[in-house]
């Protein structure tokens, strides 16, 4: 879908929208989305002021792409299913690897996917997944779902 200022953007869900770092204007049109929440999930940046300024909340969800541990997905999942935080918008640098393994998460333990839909998506679902972060497809799906007990 088209935002100005958030590349990658695509909605996931009624609930859950997901794509790269948005600029102060992306925040402001995240708001004309009904967006809720920005769930962070790198530690680089900080987009505080600029949440603030377009009237959103900050939450941070870091993991790291190079190892994929399965603990990671736990406050992520917890965040994308408080209705406290919905509408949330899901969020790395680029929006495509990071955000991609979370969303198949979230699309395997609360949509009802297959792990082998999700992966497709994450992989081929227009959003430039890079073929570098391996981890993100090796990841341990079934222990991940098993921790999270959906």
């Amino acid at each position: 879908m088209e935002a100005a200022g958030v590349h990658n953007c695509f909605q996931v869900t009624t609930n859950v929208y997901r794509g790269a770092q948005p600029t102060a204007t992306g925040f402001q049109h995240l708001k004309m989305l009904r967006i809720k929440t920005a769930v962070y999930l790198h530690a680089r940046h900080s987009d505080r002021n600029k949440v603030a300024d377009a009237g959103l909340k900050s939450v941070r969800s870091e993991m790291d792409p190079w190892r994929g541990n399965e603990e990671e997905v736990v406050p992520f999942q917890k965040l994308a299913t408080d209705t406290k935080n919905l509408t949330a918008f899901v969020q790395c640098e680029r929006g495509a690897d990071r955000t991609g393994r979370m969303c198949a998460m979230y699309r395997i333990t609360v949509c009802g996917w297959t792990k082998q839909q999700a992966i497709d998506e994450m992989k081929h679902g227009g959003v430039s997944f890079s073929p570098d972060w391996h981890a993100l497809v090796t990841f341990r799906w079934k222990v991940a779902c098993a921790i999270l007990h959906f």
